[in-house]
């Protein structure tokens, strides 16, 4: 399911170069999670979510616990959806991706959350330090000075009072001002009242799912718009979260656009610039088709929510229900259990349950 992590709102903390600038940098992988990125910390390799959304970077508190972190202080902040408290430990030199960065790190039990990853580098790497993302590629660098591109887009990358980044755009012709978060997995999150204000869910279909941020799972809204606008580039038919979240500003533009961009980070100077191909532009954006949320559960995966007017609520698929095998294959042999879902290519599949019957599911957009 699509998972968003990461704090928002702790408070305080010339184009001539080389094209293959990130090609020389580091590696990134692909999560549900997020932008997975080499970390370590007190000489020990870590897992970090590369997410400019957050305001912090943030460890779990088993982690932090078993390299002797030491606490300075308690915190409060918002994430997506709710408030929360974290613990914030004494500045701490983190090397991440190839470069290195001292901060305090806030900290929390994030694997309770259903993360995987140790920790998140959150934007406070970006002070001093710019980014050269280069998202189809899955590369990155922070050793870079100036943008990589000369036919590249240069975007104001403003920042709010809690440090949040964001740029302008328009939604189905509606300027907005969007904060940027590469730590979420959603394209689009919009806040409920500003969407129903501009009628952007007017003749929409919509449903539901589940979200997820360090609080835990929450329902929210799911539907789509016709085209997202900014730098002079449209993306067309983009699923949104539609939510009463904590967010900054009334539109999160998400990992989903990064990953189809090369962008260039400099918040000192206040610019984003970005540049993409034909092909990346108009690559269809993924969405959940079947209707199934679920968690692992043994040797099976759990369902824990059936999406409304989805082909699983067509199916008679119910909260509980165990899926031990895909297309006949036991859960505990794949190594990827979602790939399935957002495929448009997919027809149907087949779901065997613990009872050993096997259901077919015929899969279709739903939202």
């Amino acid at each position: 399911m699509n998972r968003r992590h990461l704090l928002t709102g702790i408070a305080a903390l010339g184009l001539a170069s080389s094209a293959n600038a990130a090609s020389a940098g580091f590696g990134l992988r692909l999560s549900n999670e997020g932008l997975i990125m080499p970390v370590i910390v007190k000489g020990r390799p870590l897992t970090g979510i590369l997410d400019c959304g957050a305001s912090a970077s943030l460890m779990d508190s088993s982690v932090a616990a078993s390299l002797g972190l030491t606490i300075d202080r308690e915190r409060k902040g918002n994430a997506i959806y709710k408030s929360i408290r974290t613990a914030q430990s004494a500045p701490v030199l983190i090397a991440a991706g190839d470069t290195a960065y001292t901060a305090p790190l806030m900290i929390m039990p994030l694997k309770q959350a259903g993360l995987t990853s140790d920790m998140i580098v959150g934007r406070d790497i970006l002070d001093g330090h710019r980014l050269d993302l280069d998202g189809p590629a899955l590369r990155a660098t922070f050793q870079t000075r100036q943008p990589p591109l000369g036919n590249m887009t240069a975007l104001a990358l403003n920042r709010s009072a809690n440090g949040t980044l964001a740029i302008d755009m328009e939604i189905d012709g509606v300027p907005v001002r969007a904060s940027v978060d590469t730590g979420s997995n959603t394209p689009l999150i919009l806040k409920a009242d500003w969407a129903q204000r501009n009628g952007l869910l007017t003749g929409r279909k919509i449903s539901q799912w589940l979200g997820g941020d360090v609080t835990g799972l929450h329902q929210v809204t799911m539907s789509s718009v016709g085209r997202a606008t900014f730098g002079g580039l449209t993306f067309h038919d983009i699923p949104v979260e539609i939510s009463d979240n904590r967010l900054t500003y009334d539109v999160n533009l998400g990992l989903d656009f990064f990953l189809r961009l090369r962008s260039f980070w400099d918040i000192d100077a206040g610019r984003l610039w970005i540049s993409t191909t034909p092909d990346h532009l108009a690559r269809p954006f993924d969405r959940e088709r079947s209707g199934l949320a679920y968690l692992p559960q043994g040797d099976g995966l759990n369902v824990i929510f059936v999406a409304p007017q989805s082909p699983a609520e067509a199916g008679g698929w119910r909260k509980g229900d165990l899926i031990t095998a895909i297309d006949g294959t036991p859960i505990a042999q794949m190594a990827a259990i979602d790939d399935w879902k957002r495929d448009p290519s997919r027809q149907t599949v087949r779901l065997t349950v613990a009872s050993g019957e096997t259901r077919t599911l015929t899969l279709q957009d739903y939202y």
